[in-house]
């Protein structure tokens, strides 16, 4: 496929989410060439970053705050400082 992206059926869920997830972005965070997803999270005030293992499953998130009440409802991803 042109984005690179094949889907196969799995027998679990990649990741297990609870308290309201809103918006998931895909991205290689940590220059692996594997792609991993983030997470906003509006009720517990969190975003939460996984980190693909390269096989459709992920490690277990780091969960970053957003501050009290701030209820993140969108994320996106950009390379912000031309790393690739």
């Amino acid at each position: 496929p042109k984005c690179g992206l094949t889907f196969k059926p799995m027998a679990e869920k990649p990741v297990e989410y609870k308290y309201g997830p809103r918006s998931v972005a895909i991205g290689d965070f940590n220059n692996d060439t594997v792609l991993d997803m983030v997470i906003a999270n509006h009720i517990a005030n969190k975003i939460a970053v996984y980190l693909g293992h390269g096989n459709g499953s992920f490690r277990d998130p780091t969960m970053y705050s957003t501050g009290s009440y701030s209820s993140p409802y969108m994320v996106t991803v950009a390379d912000f400082n031309n790393d690739q």
